[in-house]
């Protein structure tokens, strides 16, 4: 199942400002051929260590290397999920998912958000929880005016 997103019909973020300002993180190592970068918020990436810490000693860093290979298959899941969603409803625009799921302990909704970088037309997908992804958009809708 495939969608194609174009970007210059995406919401716009700075993506990058949201990366390298540690708001977001790549919630994969590579991006699969004919798929779309993926971020996960930091919230979420801190409930997931939070949640998968089996020792006291056990860093961000060991924890992650231990999580990411579920991560990427999740997100190639949540894709392709979004893709069904899509075709059913038959909404070729659509760019918010809602998405039933046990990936964060906090809620059973995974939200999934296809947006395009502002300064390059790169389309993204960001995943957290609902509350998650609203808190990255209300950063991004208020820090643009302040440029």
């Amino acid at each position: 199942m495939a969608i194609t997103l174009d970007p210059a019909h995406l919401p716009k973020l700075d993506v990058l400002s949201l990366a390298q300002n540690g708001l977001i993180l790549r919630a994969e190592r590579e991006t699969p051929e004919g798929s779309i970068p993926c971020f996960l918020t930091r919230a979420g990436w801190e409930e997931l260590i939070a949640h998968h810490k089996t020792t006291p000693e056990e860093t961000e860093a060991q924890i992650g290397a231990r999580l990411l290979p579920a991560l990427e298959r999740i997100c190639a899941r949540l894709l392709s999920e979004a893709a069904k969603e899509a075709e059913q409803q038959h909404k070729e625009d659509a760019t918010v998912f809602t998405l039933q799921t046990d990936l964060f302990p906090s809620s059973a909704q995974t939200r999934l958000v296809f947006v395009a970088d502002k300064t390059h037309p790169v389309a993204c997908a960001l995943i957290g929880t609902v509350e998650h992804i609203t808190h990255i958009l209300a950063i991004t809708h208020n820090n643009v005016g302040q440029a």
